[in-house]
């Protein structure tokens, strides 16, 4: 369990946030670590599928034969 400590004005924008979701301040504030820690996820991996293209370990696919694949076409 960790403590947070805000300054006054991001506290109650965190609160006056957290009523408009439906939501307690605890909960939002895990909905938006969460959040940020896939973001961050994300941007590694796709950083390292972007290092292994470089590295000619992967090649890039046409949008088009992606759609074909996907069945998205059209």
């Amino acid at each position: 369990m960790h403590t947070i400590t805000f300054d006054n004005e991001t506290e109650k924008r965190l609160t006056d946030l957290a009523q408009q979701q439906g939501v307690r301040p605890d909960q939002l504030i895990q909905e938006l670590v969460e959040g940020y820690l896939q973001e961050i996820d994300d941007a590694e991996a796709a950083e390292a599928a972007y290092q292994r293209y470089l590295a000619g370990e992967e090649k890039a696919v046409p949008l088009e034969e992606w759609e074909q694949h996907l069945d998205l076409a059209g």
